[in-house]
């Protein structure tokens, strides 16, 4: 197993070098006067003077720290949680361009996961379906997932994620209306296997999803300093002939914490996820909440039912606004008034507020959960930030015996090109 993870990687790493270095030495790209120009933002691309063609190479630091402290209650319940760890959370390269006017194509692989990621091609302008997508991406579902996290406000997304899809091999419809204030996407995925995606909740290899969302910005002015966003997501999971199950588990917004709630798998005849979005935004201030239900279908013994919520604000104390991507109906870079040099870059300040709720087979508490997250980001230039987030973490698990309180405090240094 070792031995074939290495050869993965190798071959993985082969790839990107051979492709950075075929982009980097290629007569179109050594050089401007072949109707190519060569640019740099955040990331080095090329592109044909017609705009048909392109190609950009890319990629991603997140550098952690985290110390976890438990109060002696969670100690009892055997919750390891006392001490301090340091993580590449992040650590991908990518390359992705365009084709014909038409073609979209990206590859990302992360070292610190040792995970393929976003592998997909796709092709746009398909009349009544918008573009078409297929390979490993992340499925419509959740404002909070559908965001980078290069661009959350905290540095781990909310506790509600645990039901989030996230990446999976599919077949997507995607397109927008209405000025693109209105966008829609609808797909069909199975199952990636261990070393594609990166989420923690279904667990089997051979499920079937179909997932789908709807986002609107009734408001939309002054390129983004004041918007309403609304969204909805939807995901079905079909039975399973295999017998296989579905899981749900969560850390308590420290990728550096352990587990605190866990379903285990669920033998169930499917399952059915909703989710709804709000997000407003108010010049330097922003609001953002989401609620998820999720229903395990148990076929006569009835259904189970878990659910997660998370609202949170942040504020610019320099004056920047979040920046929404109209077009993602999700939230982008931050465009910073007085990067290094001009100024103190950005500084923003946060705080979150989340609940998860998870009941296992027996309909018993597999984890009720409350974090009260604070989070301080200090932008340096548009791609390089520091964070720093304390979390407050109420603990209430009867599975396995851990109630009582822990408490985090986490900093990241990230660069992304």
């Amino acid at each position: 197993m070792h031995s074939m993870t290495r050869s993965l990687r190798i071959q993985v790493t082969g790839i990107f070098v051979a492709a950075a270095i075929a982009l980097a030495l290629s007569p179109a790209a050594a050089a401007d006067d072949g109707g190519w120009q060569k640019s740099w933002k955040n990331g080095i691309g090329w592109k044909s003077s017609d705009g048909d063609f392109s190609a950009r190479i890319g990629g991603r630091i997140l550098a952690d720290f985290a110390t976890v402290s438990e109060d002696s209650a969670l100690r009892a319940g055997d919750w390891d949680g006392n001490g301090s760890g340091v993580e590449l959370r992040q650590a991908r390269i990518q390359i992705s361009g365009t084709a014909y006017g038409r073609l979209a194509w990206k590859g990302q692989y992360d070292f610190a996961a040792d995970k393929v990621k976003d592998v997909w091609i796709s092709l746009k302008d398909i009349p009544l379906a918008g573009t078409l997508k297929v390979g490993n991406f992340k499925e419509p579902f959740s404002l909070e997932e559908m965001t980078s996290l290069r661009f959350t406000t905290f540095m781990e997304r909310s506790i509600a994620i645990a039901f989030s899809p996230s990446r999976n091999m599919g077949i997507q419809f995607n397109d927008n209306a209405f000025d693109k204030r209105m966008t829609w996407a609808v797909g069909a995925f199975r199952q990636s296997g261990e070393k594609f995606g990166d989420t923690e909740s279904f667990s089997d290899s051979s499920a079937y999803q179909i997932t789908g969302r709807v986002t609107g910005a009734p408001v939309y002015h002054a390129d983004g300093e004041r918007v309403v966003h609304l969204g909805v997501s939807y995901s079905h999971k079909f039975r399973s002939l295999g017998g296989e199950s579905i899981r749900w588990k969560t850390r308590p917004e420290s990728h550096l914490a352990n587990t605190v709630a866990d379903t285990g798998n669920l033998n169930t005849d499917g399952a059915d996820l909703l989710n709804l979005e709000l997000a407003v935004v108010g010049g330097p201030l922003s609001f953002q909440a989401e609620f998820t239900n999720a229903w395990a279908d148990f076929g006569a013994t009835g259904t189970l039912r878990s659910w997660g919520m998370y609202a949170q604000a942040s504020f610019f104390l320099t004056g920047e606004h979040r920046n929404y991507k109209l077009k993602k109906g999700a939230f982008g870079r931050v465009k910073i008034l007085e990067p290094l040099g001009q100024g103190w870059g950005a500084w923003e300040i946060a705080v979150r507020f989340s609940r998860l709720q998870l009941q296992n087979g027996s309909r018993n508490n597999a984890g009720d959960i409350r974090d009260i997250t604070v989070g301080l980001n200090w932008y340096l230039y548009s791609n390089f930030r520091v964070m720093a987030n304390y979390v407050y973490s109420d603990i209430n698990n009867a599975i396995e015996s851990y109630e009582g309180d822990a408490n985090i405090f986490q900093m990241r240094a990230q660069i992304d090109f």
